[in-house]
Parts: structure tokens; sequence; C-alpha cells
């Protein structure tokens, strides 16, 4: 269980809400433990929900309509991202879903601070893949597989996009 804020219950003067980002963060922690999140919000005394918490939990929705597929079903994998204490793989059946943590956005270094960094995941599967792809807009990854040792170039956002955590849907035979 989990809050919005700092308190369980309705404080008018409340200001310390977590953000839509930390608040998906908690959820995919539990998620990829196989559990669930139960989310308190605190109604005001006239027993209505407050602007800022439909706010948050619209856009938690938004994000979990689009990822639904790979967050409502799918059971942890025992699949290990290597030297990606934040990546993760969910599984059912024969696909698998990569999370993606801490992927930047990109853009021209004049209108946006451009990060560099390693946008390759590796991992050991068992099984061939046969398509990555993006789940938030269908574009497909590049990724190598060598007997069972998998690299995935997991692309960064592009400019004017973050959705906190990507995920890729890795089909498999």
């Amino acid at each position: 269980c989990h809050t919005f804020s700092g308190s369980w219950g309705y404080y008018r003067d409340e200001m310390s809400w977590k953000t839509p980002e930390m608040l998906i963060r908690v959820l995919l922690r539990s998620v990829c433990s196989g559990g669930n999140l139960l989310m308190n919000v605190g109604p005001t005394e006239d027993g209505t929900i407050r602007l800022i918490d439909r706010a948050i939990l619209d856009l938690m929705g938004q994000w979990a309509k689009i990822f639904a597929e790979a967050i409502y079903e799918p059971r942890p994998s025992g699949i290990t991202v290597e030297n990606k204490a934040c990546d993760f793989i969910l599984q059912k059946d024969d696909v698998y879903y990569l999370f993606c943590c801490d992927l930047p956005m990109v853009a021209d270094p004049n209108v946006a601070m451009v990060q560099g960094g390693d946008y390759t995941d590796v991992f050991t599967l068992d099984r061939e893949i046969t398509e990555i792809t993006w789940m938030d807009n269908g574009e497909p990854l590049t990724y190598a597989q060598e007997d069972n040792r998998v690299c995935v170039h997991t692309e960064p956002f592009c400019y004017g996009r973050n959705l906190v955590i990507r995920v890729a849907k890795i089909h498999t035979k």
C-alpha cells in the first residue's frame, strides 16, 4: 500500500505529493516481483477526491493503458538484465516484456540537453527471438542473439516524449 503524499489521510494544506514518475516506479517495483499495488487516496472532508489526486491518477492511468498488456498478466521471468539494476523482464507464454528504466530523451543539442550513455540491455534467453518492438509506438528495435546471449539496443525517447519507463515486447518461437 502506498500514498500519493506524505500522509494516509486528508490534510487540507498537504503539499508533499509524489510525482507520477515516482508512483509509476513504485508500481513497477511491485510488478517486477509479481505483486500488486494498492494506492491510497485520502478523500476530502466532503468525500471528494482532490484535483491533484485525480490528475496523478489520470497520468498513471494513461501510462498503464499504453503498457497494460505488459503489466497485468505477465509474471516475473527469472531473467536478469546485466548491469542494469532497474531494468527487468516479465513473461507471458512465448512473449517477454523488457522494462527499460532511465532512458533519456534525445534531441538537437541546440534545443535540449542530450545525454550520452549505454542503451544496450544484455541478458540470456534460451528461446529464439523473432521480433522486438517498442510498445508505445510499435517501432522495431535492433538486437543481436548469439546462442542464448541477447543484446538489445534500447533507444532513448524522441524529443518531447518521456514515459518514465519504456517497454519493449519480445516475440519468440
